[in-house]
């Protein structure tokens, strides 16, 4: 009996996989990345987003307003420009991050370091509670804010996501 469910999963993972290839091959994306657009979303742009990062070679200008021209032209104005945009790069790459690492309580990049969720997962998909706690929800403020503030500033500079 053990054998025909075993062949009979095989059966459905290879009947899917093959579904998913079809449709990616017809429509260009796999129909599965909408199940959670916002996590496929991020691991696409996250690689892209740390190697501009990196390699930078402008600034744009909005990162010289409240400069006068002088200032831009100089090495001071330059750096300080230089500086605002790896902020900026910063805490978008940190709110897509954020976004595929808040789901993960293992990982406790998300939350503070003495939060105390209330709860214990069995290592699959299931809550085990301690006690009749509600979490607290107040430490992490600080989190869904930059959060937040990140995804502000990656609509306000996404024409500006070039290198």
């Amino acid at each position: 009996m053990w054998i025909f469910n075993r062949i009979k999963y095989k059966y459905y993972d290879i009947k899917s996989w093959i579904k998913g290839k079809s449709f990616q091959l017809i429509h260009g994306f796999d129909y599965r990345d909408c199940w959670a657009l916002d996590r496929s979303i991020s691991l696409w742009l996250l690689p892209r987003l740390r190697h501009l990062k990196k390699i930078k070679q402008g600034i744009p200008t909005s990162c010289f307003e409240g400069m006068s021209l002088e200032e831009q032209g100089s090495d001071v104005g330059m750096k300080i420009a230089e500086e605002r945009w790896n902020f900026i790069l910063g805490e978008i790459i940190w709110s897509f991050q954020y976004l595929l690492d808040e789901d993960d309580i293992e990982l406790k990049v998300c939350y503070p370091e003495d939060y105390d969720f209330g709860f214990e997962t069995d290592g699959c998909s299931k809550l085990i509670w301690n006690d009749d706690r509600k979490p607290d929800f107040d430490k992490l403020k600080p989190y869904t804010e930059r959060y937040e503030r990140g995804m502000k500033l990656f609509a306000e500079h996404f024409r500006e996501l070039w290198d």
